[in-house]
């Protein structure tokens, strides 16, 4: 009898504790908010000078995202007088390639600004520091400078003609001569191309000297110039 009410004893101090013990489980959860902006490791462009208005330029950037990755580009450039955004594109392992021909000869012999602008997947945006390339300016160059004759008979057209050339643009060329007394410009031709083919017509009825002298000076679209060596011819 003493044996069982010593068991009953241990069975109920130890039922409160079973009944009622308690595990408390905490389950976490971690949630990440991308707000990384993409990073720009390198810029750069096939070239820094650009020496002919039909140059192909290949411009390029790479970036890298921290979490879900790259989206699209843009690239921004003033190579045609104001800053203006190309349509959007899509990055290839982290680059962005954009080839261009510059078109604009007014430009030249200055510096044009680009830059790429980038955004990933979560629209977290970022623009790379801006890259330069300088337009290289040139006077424009002359070559086969003639003329028909060289003793025109008085009221005689003399037929002037000369080749003309320029990395970016020929712009016009001038005709001066002497032919009344003091140097002055006789005939303007205008052009607006890398080559072009200069011929002017100089009217003998129009000159008071005999001995007539004449030059062309040509002219780009940054107005570099250059002038030919003086040419004559005698009235007769």
């Amino acid at each position: 009898m003493k044996k069982y009410w010593l068991l009953m004893a241990l069975v109920l101090f130890l039922i409160p504790s079973f009944c009622f013990a308690q595990t408390n489980a905490v389950i976490s959860f971690v949630v990440t908010v991308d707000n990384s902006k993409p990073v720009n490791d390198y810029l750069n462009s096939s070239t820094k000078i650009v020496y002919n208005l039909d140059e192909e330029i290949l411009f390029s950037s790479h970036w890298t995202d921290t979490y879900e990755g790259l989206d699209t580009y843009k690239f921004e450039t003033n190579m045609t007088g104001s800053f203006e955004n190309d349509t959007s594109a899509s990055f290839t392992d982290g680059w962005a390639n954009v080839t261009k021909i510059f078109t604009n000869p007014d430009y030249e012999g200055e510096s044009v600004y680009y830059r790429f602008h980038a955004i990933d997947v979560n629209n977290n945006a970022n623009v790379s520091n801006y890259g330069t390339v300088y337009l290289e300016s040139r006077n424009p160059e002359y070559y086969a400078v003639s003329q028909n004759t060289s003793t025109p008979i008085a009221g005689e057209q003399v037929n002037i003609s000369s080749k003309w050339t320029d990395n970016f643009n020929v712009y016009k060329t001038v005709l001066e001569t002497n032919c009344t007394g003091a140097w002055t410009e006789y005939e303007i031709q205008y052009y607006n191309t890398i080559n072009a083919w200069s011929e002017h017509y100089l009217n003998t009825t129009d000159c008071t000297n005999v001995f007539v002298l004449w030059r062309i000076t040509g002219y780009d679209n940054a107005t570099n110039t250059n002038t030919t060596s003086e040419y004559s011819f005698t009235i007769i």
